[in-house]
């Protein structure tokens, strides 16, 4: 083989181990921003839900700086938002609502926060919805 097939022969080489250097590194990009979002959802869950106020700040702030919103969903599609609306939390509602969490996201089964509140008879907290401009999902609150 000459010196210019021998040359050619590394090059190509080395262009298909820098292929799949940045193929490997892409997954693994996306592996950790897949746990980082469920780490941040978890927190976030658990901070409205124990209506802790400063950690529900701080893992929103986590959430910003790697690009999540307020309104990311977890694994049953629903927001912080619509877990505080079921709890009948209305500070933890008012909170969110603050840091522009979407009054009319809906889960996977199309309720919205809104919808948590009537189900679970939280009055003051529908009215807090309401008046920011939540909407009940009507053809899933019949079914639910």
């Amino acid at each position: 083989m000459g010196e210019d097939e021998n040359s050619k022969s590394t090059a190509v080489g080395e262009s298909s181990d820098a292929q799949s250097f940045q193929l490997s590194l892409k997954v693994h990009v996306q592996q950790f921003m897949r746990s980082q979002r469920e780490t941040l959802t978890g927190e976030l869950t658990r901070a409205v839900l124990d209506q802790d106020e400063s950690s529900v700040q701080l893992t929103l702030q986590s959430m910003y700086a790697v690009g999540l919103s307020v309104d990311f969903p977890n694994y049953d599609g629903r927001t912080a938002l619509h877990l505080a609306a079921a709890q009948g939390s209305t500070s933890m509602v008012q909170l969110l609502l603050a840091e522009k969490a979407d009054p009319n996201a809906q889960d996977l089964r199309g309720n919205t926060p809104i919808n948590d509140t009537m189900s679970n008879r939280q009055l003051d907290t529908f009215k807090c919805l309401y008046e920011k401009g939540g909407r009940l999902n009507l053809l899933d609150a019949a079914a639910t």
